[in-house]
């Protein structure tokens, strides 16, 4: 597929600068699909993924499985299963997390700079309200009952979360350089097979509670080499995202390898 064309590209950004002025404020969460056809699926519930059907059990014993191991390289450290479940997700053992951040241009430089280059892109912007987050100290500001979540168990959960979605966010704990140059956070997905769709939230004055969708900003795959370039002017490459030697060497090998753009 031929790039667009200069002006086609420049005036495709400002779009994405009148999106990004929508969703400017702090309770907003992002993430980039490198394939907008993508849903918002936990890995380990992506039967195109790892080519099985979610099956609970399973998921529990790899768990269970991911503990016993990891514990020979964080001997010493005292985690629960939310620690446990950050860190198995953040070196990619399949688990109902979904990664989200806080910084619209991270996500949009996942979403293009992410294989597949060949499809068009997108970026998902979802407003997450305080009491959407799962409060893992067993003490909520709007809570006086005072939860100890589960993130296997829904009947731990407020029922504020479970009536409107299914899905909560925590913020990570396991602050390992990555998850602080990347501004993340994590959805927790009870039902992780299912796409998840957004929050139902109740409106103003009404009985019943309505769907709110997560906002979505299409980058055609013949811009994704542009948004990477303006991402790069910005500060926003992989020696940022990922803070360590091999961002660098991939920053400087995507440089060598499109001096052009």
């Amino acid at each position: 597929m031929a790039p667009a064309s200069d002006r086609e590209a420049q005036a495709h950004w400002r779009r994405f600068e009148s999106f990004l002025a929508l969703v400017s404020t702090p309770d907003w969460v992002f993430r980039g699909h490198a394939d907008k056809a993508w849903t918002l699926r936990p890995k380990i519930g992506r039967e195109d993924a790892l080519a099985v059907t979610w099956d609970e059990a399973a998921e529990r014993s790899l768990f269970a499985e991911f503990k016993r191991r990891a514990r020979q390289f964080e001997s010493g450290v005292e985690f629960d299963d939310w620690d446990w479940l950050a860190l198995a997700q953040h070196f990619g053992l399949p688990t109902r997390l979904l990664d989200w951040t806080q910084n619209p241009l991270v996500a949009t430089f996942f979403a293009v700079a992410s294989q597949p280059y060949g499809t068009s892109a997108e970026v998902i912007a979802v407003r997450v309200r305080e009491r959407d987050y799962l409060d893992l100290d067993g003490g909520n500001a709007e809570d006086e009952w005072g939860f100890q979540p589960d993130p296997f168990n829904d009947d731990t959960w407020p029922p504020w979360l479970t009536n409107e979605s299914e899905v909560g966010f925590v913020r990570p704990l396991i602050r390992a350089p990555r998850m602080i140059s990347q501004r993340g956070v994590f959805s927790v997905h009870i039902t992780p097979n299912e796409a998840w769709r957004g929050f139902r939230r109740r409106r103003p004055n009404k009985a019943k509670t309505s769907l709110v969708a997560p906002r979505r900003f299409e980058i055609p795959v013949e811009v994704r080499g542009h948004f990477q370039q303006r991402l790069a002017g910005l500060g926003v490459d992989a020696s940022s995202i990922f803070a360590d030697l091999g961002g660098i060497c991939d920053a400087l090998t995507w440089r060598y390898t499109h001096p052009y753009l």
